[in-house]
Parts: structure tokens; C-alpha cells; sequence
């Protein structure tokens, strides 16, 4: 969780300086390079639509992250908590990972029919949330 928040935080902090720098170049219509300077003619409607789509990524541009399960270690209430933090966070996809770290086993094995059971859930909590999700082709180690 605390990846997904760092992400959101340098996000914004791209998207504010951009913002800035948007504010400052619409205020000046011209561009400064070393010593010299280039006027440029600014068609508002294009430049509004960048900073628009700037703004609000289109969905195909949303990053994505490794969501990882630790040794049998999910339950529906967390990964629902999950997937509404990255919703919030901006995230576009995730790859679902069970990964073996050495953390206590938890209940559920790879692959059990409670293991596919919960993968569904997530799944459908993901289309809920329009979030792609993709699954890991082997438990990781």
C-alpha cells in the first residue's frame, strides 16, 4: 500500500509542475533558449486539450503494478480494500503474483479451489473498478 501512495504522490508532483508550467507559458507566448527567445502562436484549443488530456489520462494511459499474494496469504475483504486504493491511486492494470517470501504460510494454496475462487472475486472487483488485471503464469519464488 505504501508503494501505491508514493506512486500517487510523484504523480501529482508531475502533474502539478506541468500545471505550473502551463500557467507560466500561457501567460508568456514565448519560449526561451539559452539567449535566444521563439515567439510562438499559441492555438488555445490545442493547448487546452493537451493540458485537458494531461490532466485525465485516457484509461490506456494509466500505470499499472505488481500486485503480489505472500505464501497463501489473501482474503476478499484486503483485496477488495487493494484494488480501491490503486482505483483512488490512478492505477490502470496489475499482474496478480503469488510469491513465496518466506512470510508464515498462509491458508489458502496456490491453485486450490479456494485460490481460484478468490482470484474471480478479484477479477470481478477489478471490472467493477474498470482496472485490467492479468495473472501470473506460476508461483513466483
Amino acid at each position: 500500500m505504501r508503494i501505491i501512495i508514493q506512486s500517487n504522490v510523484i504523480l501529482m508532483s508531475i502533474l502539478l509542475v506541468a500545471q505550473l508550467a502551463l500557467a507560466e507559458s500561457s501567460k508568456n507566448n514565448s519560449v526561451e533558449s539559452g539567449e535566444l527567445t521563439f515567439n510562438r502562436q499559441e492555438n488555445s484549443l490545442e493547448h487546452n486539450e493537451l493540458a485537458k488530456r494531461f490532466q485525465y489520462p485516457p484509461d490506456s494511459a494509466r500505470p499499472g503494478v505488481y500486485w503480489y499474494f505472500m505464501d497463501g496469504n489473501l482474503n476478499r475483504e484486503e483485496m477488495t480494500a487493494d484494488l480501491e486504493a490503486m482505483k483512488e491511486a490512478g492505477i490502470g492494470n496489475l499482474v496478480f503474483l503469488e510469491v513465496n517470501v518466506g512470510v508464515p504460510r498462509g491458508p489458502v494454496d496456490f491453485m486450490s479451489e479456494q485460490w481460484q475462487n478468490l482470484f474471480a472475486y478479484a477479477v470481478r472487483q477489478a471490472e467493477r473498478l474498470g482496472i485490467e488485471i492479468a495473472l501470473s503464469l506460476r508461483p513466483s519464488q
